[in-house]
């Protein structure tokens, strides 16, 4: 990345707050507008900030620091993962983990890529890939169910009805990405790049793209 003196500001993101490593000290920020916004204006003039992928608690904050004109770094966290476990960093809070991301940033400065906005395309992706995650979630929770059936015929009925329902939704959902894909030749040549990397299968490929869209054009070590 740049060359220029970079502060780089870590940044733990959840549900309905995110806490930010700033210079050695952490702050509990509220996922709302206002602080949002009062979070952006602390910034130092040389900030970037760093965040994992979260499966979309990160948007927010994401966009209004690109809107803002704030560099900004969505990392992959299995990559931040490896590299604490590289360190023997095995403790887990939000400070510590804020704190890690600017280590890592620091660290890893040169492969860091900046965010960008997602094409209307990678967008559709992602929604995709969401409902698709929700519905795994639903069939999981039917499946547990099913291990000890109602004793009522109709609530057993009625919780058949509901596996088939998702499981039906669930192909449906998963053809509608193949297609999307398929139709999209920028799309499926990143998806077919990513798939050569070992063990990286489609619904890999799927989700690397949707969370993470510039790596299917990345060079080896970028991230």
């Amino acid at each position: 990345m740049p060359e220029r003196a970079i502060t780089y500001i870590g940044v733990d993101i959840a549900k309905t707050n995110f806490v930010a490593d700033l210079s050695g000290t952490s702050a509990s920020v509220a996922q709302t507008k206002q602080g949002i916004e009062s979070f952006i204006k602390s910034l130092p003039a040389d900030a970037c900030v760093v965040c994992e992928a979260t499966g979309g608690y990160e948007a927010s904050l994401v966009e209004a620091l690109w809107t803002a004109q704030i560099p900004v770094v969505v990392v992959m966290p299995k990559r931040v993962r490896f590299y604490a476990k590289s360190l023997g960093l095995l403790a887990k809070t939000d400070p510590i983990d804020a704190r890690l991301l600017s280590r890592y940033a620091r660290a890893c400065a040169d492969t860091l890529r900046l965010y960008q906005p997602l094409s209307p395309v990678a967008d559709q992706l992602r929604e995709l890939l969401r409902a698709r995650d929700e519905l795994i979630e639903q069939i999981k929770v039917e499946t547990n169910h099913a291990e000890h059936p109602s004793k009522h015929p109709l609530l057993a009925k009625h919780a058949a009805k509901r596996r088939h329902l998702f499981d039906q939704q669930l192909e449906q959902i998963q053809a509608a990405i193949k297609t999307l894909i398929a139709a999209d030749p920028s799309l499926h040549q990143r998806s077919e790049r990513v798939q050569q990397i070992q063990c990286i299968g489609p619904v890999s490929a799927w989700t690397i793209l949707a969370e993470m869209p510039e790596l299917g054009s990345l060079k080896k070590g970028q991230a």
